[in-house]
């Protein structure tokens, strides 16, 4: 039985090149790279087919974008013979090869990916008549309408497209090719998606669109030419909120998570024999669910005017990225952020200081552990003060379980009156806030049950904070006899490597405690591995790599699961991160 991807039967053009403003926002070459391969690989994975104006440049895009397509190749069974990717040559790039070059290029990628030859005014070359012509250098005139002509090419070809960098500068043909590329989909209403967060052309089109504030304002041929389109005009199914977010997010699961959702919603006409994704009651778009955070830091404001705009910073950062936590440790006061890597709390800080003028001292980075328990307790509170005058009083019991993968259930099993309704809700809060604090290490609890099972109240002394605290120590009362373990994140890792390299990255990999799933032949001399590595081991991980490699490896993590901490480790980490409570 075949499984039909979402996306199977949509083409989704990709435009990138180097960005002039990756210094500038604390990037390199290596983030625009490792994003675009996200970008891909996303699509890639729910069926899309890729469509490229490649130059063919060794350890450029394209060859990225043949290594995924090799990967997530999709079911031949779906009747969808077209291949992953398509690389779009127009006549002046495909002019400097010469015939064997371009044979063999077509011969290395049958049934991975497909070399689509242009003439000069756009139409498709065989590839029999393409190795007859010569090799020679193109003239000015010959870069410029071939680029323009392959770009028209693309936009009738595909049905959407996503932008992202760009250069501004130093570009062949009538103006950068980003932006020639997005004003031929805005004028085709063709769904447009500006992932701006890592500058240059594209980032500067949000800004004429008044989805960011201007910025730059550099001059570039034709950048008046969006003045007239508004963040309407992208017709990419995303709010202008989400456009927004889109347009000023280096934060790549972020943008795919908005790119995905803005695919799905849109009502797209893709031909007489293909699917037509429609919108409103026709589609059932799934609720996106966030993984937890894998990362937190403490964070503290520099000054005293810093501390009254720290909060607000914060709160309206989380409000626009459901990755992106903000909490107080209840032992020493500090506010902590939580993330998923050192990358992306890095944007956030950075973000706070450009957007909000905040800026702050940030702690050592330290792994987002979870606690949770391994069998079932009972626990019981009975809480009493007096001090003169009324006195205070709640009688709680309960019993908690495990519930791998449930999140959080609270059962009220009190028959009658024995605790009134307010009480049970108050109940409810001093549960909640303990699993919060922790009980091992002050990391937040997870996945467990609780059953409210009797207690008592009086009638004068019990009130709503009584049984908050009650139900808070009956609570902590039954982790202790549960058996409570530490969780740690554990991350998904694909590394891609040459392949005289790679028993020595499946070496550092197992030092990591890192479980090797399979090595696969990629396109080329290389070898695909993918590894379940704990997140705390992979602190460095893209410079070690870079090191183990010569500079030739790339790698992507995603979160995966947390799962406990084997026995000897988590001996170690309590002892280095605090006592277990008595």
């Amino acid at each position: 039985m075949s499984y039909e991807a979402p996306l199977s039967k949509h083409a989704v053009a990709i435009s990138i090149s180097e960005s002039p403003d990756l210094s500038v926002l604390g990037l390199g070459k290596e983030h625009l790279v490792d994003a675009m391969a996200e970008v891909a690989r996303h699509l890639l994975a729910m069926g899309a087919r890729l469509i490229y104006g490649g130059d063919l440049r060794p350890g450029g895009f394209t060859d990225i974008l043949f290594e995924l397509i090799a990967r997530y190749r999709r079911d031949a069974d779906l009747g969808d013979e077209r291949l992953g990717v398509t690389n779009v040559l127009a006549w002046p790039v495909h002019l400097t090869f010469d015939t064997q070059q371009l044979r063999d290029l077509s011969e290395s990628l049958k049934g991975v990916a497909e070399i689509v030859f242009l003439t000069l005014d756009g139409s498709v070359m065989s590839h029999e008549d393409r190795y007859q012509i010569q090799k020679r250098e193109a003239t000015d005139a010959e870069w410029s309408d071939g680029l323009t002509a392959m770009r028209s090419f693309i936009t009738r070809t595909a049905n959407a497209r996503i932008s992202l960098g760009g250069k501004v500068d130093r570009f062949k043909g009538q103006m950068p090719g980003i932006a020639e590329e997005a004003l031929a989909a805005l004028k085709a209403g063709q769904p447009l998606f500006l992932f701006g967060g890592f500058g240059g052309c594209a980032r500067d089109i949000t800004e004429e669109l008044g989805l960011v504030p201007q910025t730059t304002h550099r001059p570039w041929p034709s950048r008046d030419a969006f003045e007239r389109f508004t963040w309407e005009s992208l017709n990419n199914g995303l709010t202008v909120e989400d456009n927004s977010i889109l347009a000023s997010t280096v934060h790549v699961n972020q943008a795919m998570t908005l790119i995905l959702r803005g695919l799905l919603r849109q009502r797209v006409a893709l031909g007489a024999d293909e699917i037509v994704v429609k919108s409103g009651n026709d589609l059932s778009v799934p609720v996106t669910e966030f993984p937890p955070p894998v990362l937190r830091v403490a964070i503290e404001p520099k000054t005293r005017a810093d501390s009254d705009k720290l909060g607000v910073a914060l709160g309206r950062l989380a409000e626009g990225d459901p990755w992106f936590k903000v909490s107080t440790d209840y032992d020493t006061g500090q506010t902590i952020i939580a993330g998923m890597g050192e990358f992306h709390l890095e944007v956030i800080v950075d973000r706070m200081k450009r957007e909000f003028g905040v800026e702050a001292n940030v702690g050592k980075p330290q792994v987002a552990y979870h606690e949770t328990i391994t069998q079932r307790a009972f626990g019981k509170e009975i809480f009493k003060k007096q001090s003169g005058g009324r006195g205070r009083f709640a009688h709680v019991e309960l019993e908690v379980e495990p519930a791998p993968g449930g999140g959080f259930a609270f059962e009220n099993e009190i028959t009658g009156e024995a605790i009134p309704h307010e009480f049970i809700k108050a109940s409810e809060r001093g549960v909640r806030d303990a699993m919060e604090r922790g009980f091992l290490v002050g990391y937040e609890l997870i996945d467990i049950r609780v059953r409210l099972l009797g207690g008592a109240f009086h009638e004068i002394d019990s009130d709503e904070r009584s049984f908050h605290i009650a139900a808070s120590l009956a609570f902590m009362d039954a982790v202790k006899k549960a058996k409570p373990v530490l969780l740690e994140p554990i991350m998904r890792l694909e590394v891609v490597s040459p392949r005289e390299y790679a028993a020595a990255v499946i070496g550092d990999l197992h030092s990591r405690r890192g479980q090797i799933e399979k090595t696969e032949t990629g396109v080329g001399n290389v070898e695909v591995i993918s590894a379940l590595v704990p997140f705390g081991e992979m602190f460095g991980y893209t410079t070690d790599l870079r090191a183990i490699t010569d500079g030739r490896g790339i790698s992507t993590a995603h979160f995966e699961l947390f799962e406990q901490v084997p026995a000897e480790q988590m001996s170690e980490l309590i002892a280095r991160l605090g006592t277990v409570r008595a």
